[in-house]
């Protein structure tokens, strides 16, 4: 059965909206994804602070009553996420199972002090926030000395700063890469309608009627293409997480992906309406001896 001029254009029109949106939607599905890993970083710096322990060495001949009542004070403090109480016997324990050996045993007296770990909220987990956390803690009373490695803070603020600057630079060559090849789309949409665009700017038809249905075409593919982009993203993380680690759902809370699933169909409808828009001017404005070379 042969098949109809109006078929074939309706054939030809769907493969080309198919292309229009597959090209639309890749660029997003990077961008996507470096949103995702940056969101990501920033959960695994909030664990990572958190996890951090910092100890605090109390006084040899402190009481029971003390140490509770200093435990209790700790625990109301904002900056305080976690506290643990260590005795001089549960030390000795912990430091014989790493040497294979009981220290008590080997000097004849137990050598350790009462300690306190404390956990830290990720906010006053870094190196401006943790001297005014050490002059809070001694107002408290019956601590000897409180003891963090601020250069392990450094390292590590370093490292996710340099791994943050990365992220952002990719987001923008990704944001770069999305604006061309949806121009190049776009133009090579409207560049096939450029002779009606010009019979019509000829009979005089106003600016707004010729732009209309080419930016309503253009439009609708950006919101494909952006819900594609949706599509595959959510679909790829669903496989990280089911065939590498949970963490990575972890990480990325779910507000954050709302956020990530809303954006990209706005940027894609956005782009795309800015691209169609300077396209169809472009073609609007062109002379006639240039318009059949586009």
């Amino acid at each position: 059965m042969a098949i109809t001029r109006k078929e074939k254009r309706i054939r030809v029109s769907l493969r080309t909206r198919t292309v229009a949106v597959v090209s639309i939607a890749l660029p997003l599905v990077l961008l996507g994804w470096i949103c995702l890993v940056k969101i990501m970083q920033e959960g695994i710096k909030k664990q990572v602070q958190e996890d951090f322990t910092f100890t605090l060495m109390l006084e040899k001949d402190a009481t029971d009553a003390s140490i509770n009542l200093l435990t209790s004070k700790l625990k109301k403090q904002p900056a305080i996420k976690d506290v643990r109480y260590i005795s001089p016997s549960e030390a000795a324990e912990e430091v014989g199972k790493e040497l294979n050996e009981n220290p008590v045993e080997v000097l004849g007296y137990n050598p350790f002090y009462p300690s306190i770990e404390l956990n830290l909220h990720a906010r006053y987990a870094n190196r401006d926030s943790l001297p005014k956390v050490d002059s809070l803690i001694r107002t408290l009373g019956g601590v000897s000395n409180f003891e963090f490695r601020g250069d392990v803070l450094d390292e590590v603020d370093a490292v996710i700063e340099k791994l943050s600057l990365v992220l952002y630079i990719g987001i923008v060559l990704m944001l770069v890469i999305a604006i061309i090849q949806m121009s190049n789309t776009t133009h090579l949409l409207i560049y096939a309608r450029r002779f009606l665009i010009r019979s019509m700017t000829l009979l005089g038809a106003p600016y707004r009627q010729i732009c209309k249905p080419i930016l309503q075409t253009t439009v609708l593919n950006g919101l494909w293409g952006g819900i594609l982009a949706d599509v595959l993203v959510a679909g790829s993380l669903w496989l990280a997480a089911s065939y590498m680690s949970d963490a990575v759902l972890r990480y990325a809370p779910t507000p954050y992906l709302i956020g990530i699933a809303i954006l990209l169909p706005l940027l894609g409808i956005l782009l795309s309406l800015i691209t169609g828009l300077l396209a169809t001017r472009r073609y609007i404005r062109m002379d006639g001896s240039r318009i059949i070379l586009g």
